[in-house]
């Protein structure tokens, strides 16, 4: 029997100001993950399966001079 895991990351930003050269705006994720065994090719078990749905508020890295 062998483990098999699985993890999607969904990630959506949206800016919403430019101050002092940083980016402000709001990091909407969704994190989706599976997990159950296999034997011989084929699931062995329960396939569990979760997702997250995070958002917040940001202030980004620097925008850098050029």
């Amino acid at each position: 029997m062998n483990a098999w895991n699985y993890r999607l990351e969904e990630h959506r930003i949206q800016v919403e100001d430019v101050k002092d050269r940083q980016i402000v705006g709001n990091l909407d994720s969704k994190v989706s993950e599976m997990n159950s065994n296999y034997s011989d090719g084929r699931l062995d078990g329960i396939l569990n399966y979760s997702e997250k749905n995070l958002v917040e508020r940001s202030l980004f890295r620097d925008i850098p001079n050029r």
